[in-house]
């Protein structure tokens, strides 16, 4: 409306809120989302369930959280994290993938998969998107990464067989649970 009333610069208002639109119609849809979650809990008492697990580096706990509630696409993950303000998790050592792995057994998630921050968006690089480092440890399937079709850009965290965790590239549009860390 303020680009129709006013003449000069109106190319520019235009421009700027065509660039600008596409973060709104984002924005709305999130508070939409949230807001049926919120109705959902109310109704049916089914609200999001979170499991946490604390491990103790340097003079800061690293604390893992699996998202149960829905399952997204890796964008979507990392986003979800960040608005709760934690990044999506990075495995560093066999400790933390210990960690995870347990996590995921107490989730009582089963042959399923879930999201952690790696992916090779940059060069061809596996790094933690999350931090910017690259990956120095890895449990990755026998077989992979390797890149079906060329698509698949992200890893995911996925039970092989049954207690069995291994890592895969997969699409980056895949679904699957986000697992979400901070440190305190």
């Amino acid at each position: 409306l303020w680009v129709t009333q006013y003449n000069s610069g109106s190319e520019e208002i235009s421009a700027l809120s065509r660039r600008y639109r596409p973060f709104h119609l984002i924005m709305k849809r999130r508070v939409l989302l949230s807001a049926a979650i919120l109705v959902v809990c109310y109704i049916s008492s089914v609200c999001p369930q979170a499991s946490f697990l604390t491990n103790q580096t340097g003079s800061s706990r690293k604390i893992y959280r699996i998202e149960r509630f829905n399952k997204v696409n890796w964008h979507a993950a990392f986003l979800h994290c960040q608005d709760h303000g934690e990044r999506l998790a990075t495995v560093e050592s066999k400790e933390e993938s210990d960690m995870i792995k347990e996590e995921i057994r107490r989730s009582n998630i089963r042959g399923d998969h879930f999201w952690i921050s790696g992916t090779n968006f940059v060069m061809g690089q596996w790094l933690w998107f999350s931090t910017g480092r690259p990956l120095t440890y890895a449990e990755w399937k026998p077989g992979e990464p390797n890149n079906a079709l060329g698509r698949e850009n992200c890893i995911e965290v996925t039970e092989q067989d049954p207690d069995i965790f291994v890592w895969n590239d997969v699409p980056c549009s895949a679904v699957s649970y986000p697992i979400c860390e901070r440190f305190e």
